[in-house]
């Protein structure tokens, strides 16, 4: 592996109807930012904006720093964290029209390929939880 090549994870959650501050009381984990449906809309100073937003968005932290892929494997980390959420609650959150994923940004400046496991991807589809990979080239964080 190429050893400058870093990855973040978040986990993030959406609803059309579900506060964050519920969803939130059901994740054990902190928050990097939330909004609830139904809020005014404003900038990351506070500013307000015309509107409201239309459904709830949360992202979830997992760690602090980026992760180097020669450390800390992605596909063990995304596995660890699945352990430590209360999939029964977000099985429900889905069924009433939640979306539940993984947002596995990757940076790295040379050509990449990972794979992950059947029975990690199976983890995640029997909770309906999402996989999102962004990969950003040039120099990492």
């Amino acid at each position: 592996m190429n050893t400058s090549t870093k990855f973040r994870v978040g986990f993030h959650i959406t609803h059309p109807s579900i506060s964050a501050n519920e969803i939130e009381s059901m994740i054990a984990l902190p928050t990097k930012y939330s909004y609830s449906v139904g809020m005014q809309k404003k900038t990351k100073s506070g500013n307000l904006l015309n509107g409201v937003y239309k459904e709830t968005n949360i992202t979830f932290i997992l760690h602090d720093k980026p992760l180097c892929v020669d450390d800390v494997s992605m596909e063990k980390f995304i596995d660890e964290q699945l352990e430590l959420l209360n999939c029964d609650y977000l099985k429900e959150l889905s069924t009433t029209g939640g979306v539940t994923f993984f947002l596995l940004g990757i940076f790295c400046q040379d050509n990449v390929m990972y794979y992950f496991e059947p029975k990690l991807l199976s983890k995640l589809s029997t909770n309906n939880i999402g996989l999102k990979i962004d990969i950003y080239g040039g120099p990492g964080p």
